[in-house]
């Protein structure tokens, strides 16, 4: 995905180029409107890297708190190993385990 990015990225770098030399061999008039549509062309790109940033942040913020909670989770997991291993009736043993189960089914869903 970044490497497309880049791609079109640099596609728009030789287009921009390339009006910016024929900008130089126009007409006064044909360099004006071709002026207006370089900026309004870089506007808009960097309207769209300025989004495509406050996405990938909200994405980073996102995978940091699931993380988080995989990690809380992970925690809890081995807390109830613990516990489990210090029960001496074998019935409660199987309560917790099947708890645990359903604790980590709730989660996927």
């Amino acid at each position: 995905m970044k490497e497309g990015l880049l791609h079109q990225l640099s596609k728009y770098d030789f287009v921009f180029e390339l009006g910016e030399k024929l900008k130089g061999k126009a007409s006064l008039e044909g360099a004006e409107r071709l002026d207006e549509q370089l900026v309004g062309a870089a506007a808009m790109r960097k309207s769209l890297l300025d989004e495509i940033r406050q996405h990938l942040g909200h994405l980073n913020r996102l995978a940091q708190r699931w993380q988080g909670f995989q990690q809380q989770m992970d925690s809890f997991e081995q807390y109830m190993k613990k516990i489990d291993s210090k029960l001496t009736h074998r019935r409660e043993s199987k309560v917790s385990q099947e708890w645990l189960t359903q604790a980590k089914v709730c989660i996927w869903l």
